[in-house]
């Protein structure tokens, strides 16, 4: 275990993972299955507990406890994401930025001006729910969306 290619790695936040896993990708590192670090989360299970190690160009994951038990003299690197408060990662998935799809909604769904925030927010407040605020994420898009339908009835507006 006192290999010197080894890393372990504590994140603290689902941005802090994500931003890893975009870093691990980017170097051709791949879970102990084979998948790439987006294609498996590793952080829901033990979530702000959950240690990352990279041994060579694989990645394992356990929890606190058994880094605690068992790697307590290794040094462990606390990931923080790079703060990026024009595009935060919470708005990204891989090389999509929401922003480009939700343009591509606005211009080809020819939503109606008084729509189109609507639409906006019910697409913003679903894309950053699972890396943000979660259920209360999802709570304002279907705010959104109630408040969509309620302005079409009262327009008489069954059409988009």
């Amino acid at each position: 275990m006192n290999d010197k290619t080894m890393k372990l790695y504590h994140t603290e936040t689902r941005e802090d993972y994500d931003a890893l896993m975009d870093e691990l990708e980017s170097k051709g590192i791949k879970w102990y299955r084979g998948q790439k670090p987006q294609e498996f989360d590793g952080f829901e299970i033990h979530e702000s507990k959950t240690i990352l190690k990279v041994l060579g160009n694989v990645i394992s994951y356990f929890s606190m406890s058994v880094y605690k038990n068992n790697y307590n003299g290794f040094e462990l690197i606390e990931y923080k994401a790079k703060k990026d408060n024009i595009n935060p990662n919470h708005y990204k998935f891989g090389d999509i930025e929401s922003m480009d799809f939700v343009d591509a909604v606005l211009k080809y769904g020819k939503f109606k001006a008084y729509q189109s925030h609507y639409v906006f927010n019910v697409i913003k407040y679903l894309v950053r729910a699972p890396r943000k605020n979660g259920l209360e994420d999802l709570k304002k898009a279907k705010w959104n969306l109630d408040r969509l339908i309620k302005k079409m009835e009262v327009e008489d507006d069954t059409k988009i």
